[in-house]
């Protein structure tokens, strides 16, 4: 009986270790999902197959996005409505601190990967208009270049609909600086947002207004060398990815803020007045 008992002692210490190790390997492969790995590899228009992708604006857009998330984190909000979603990126990279969140998109190929990528967040294939929730704060990243001329004033008092009195309405662009792409119907300067703005006669102070990203030469030189594959197999990964930190730390410090000469992106921070709708 004892022997008996201890080989049982044993097979459950093996089942243990077994379970434990399977687990393990789980956790491991679940982890590969923060990405859909499998979809990196591709097959570009001409049916040639491709094994990366890249963005020549990646440090930029998680730079600006960085600092948004940090602004509106300051604010303290409790509830935020992200119109324009895409993929649901800002409203992931927010985190919990912000109880409810919501994301609107009119692309329906858009929403299907926000609700995958992120399923605790709520989002609506939809237009702001028909939304009648009201929120802390409401985002427009990168969205109103999107809107033809007669409807911006139209989508900005829809914005305002959806801010409670002493909301924060928070707006960003691409400026002048960028060559205007065939996918927008302008870039702006500071004096085109605020006319805009002002035109569309809704009930908000500006408390913060700055230009973010601008490329120096070494920048312009750092984006060149990350796009060439033979000098990325020559120095392999190890030696780009200390260049990637670095650019970034560099990025993050220096050449974060700029001004309107330079600055690729241009941020308005807005607070609706209270006693309004």
């Amino acid at each position: 009986m004892d022997v008996d008992d201890d080989k049982c002692g044993n097979q459950n210490v093996s089942v243990d270790k077994m379970s434990k190790k399977s687990r393990n390997r789980g956790e491991i492969q679940d982890k590969q999902y923060d990405f859909p790995y499998h979809h990196i590899p591709y097959f570009d228009d001409t049916g040639t197959a491709k094994s990366i992708r890249s963005l020549s604006w990646g440090l930029d857009y998680l730079c600006y996005l960085k600092h948004l998330c940090e602004a509106i984190h300051s604010y303290g909000p409790q509830s935020l409505l992200d119109v324009g979603c895409g993929d649901g990126r800002l409203l992931g990279t927010l985190g919990p601190e912000i109880n409810e969140k919501v994301g609107v998109d009119l692309s329906e190929k858009a929403i299907r990967f926000a609700r995958a990528f992120h399923p605790e967040i709520t989002f609506h294939q939809t237009k702001v208009a028909d939304l009648n929730a009201v929120f802390d704060v409401v985002t427009a990243i990168e969205v109103l270049e999107h809107i033809p001329d007669d409807g911006v004033s139209m989508f900005l008092r829809s914005l305002n609909d959806r801010v409670k009195p002493g909301g924060m309405l928070v707006i960003s662009v691409p400026t002048k600086v960028i060559p205007l792409q065939e996918k927008h119907y302008r870039h702006y300067d500071r004096q085109l947002l605020l006319s805009q703005l002002n035109e569309a006669n809704i009930p908000f102070e500006v408390i913060r207004c700055e230009y973010l990203i601008r490329k120096d030469f070494l920048y312009k030189l750092y984006l060149k060398i990350t796009r060439i594959k033979l000098l990325k197999r020559s120095y392999g990964h190890f030696q780009l990815n200390l260049l990637d930190r670095w650019m970034w730390s560099r990025l993050w410090d220096k050449l974060k803020y700029a001004t309107e000469k330079n600055g690729e992106h241009l941020i308005v921070i807005l607070r609706k007045r209270h006693g309004v709708r």
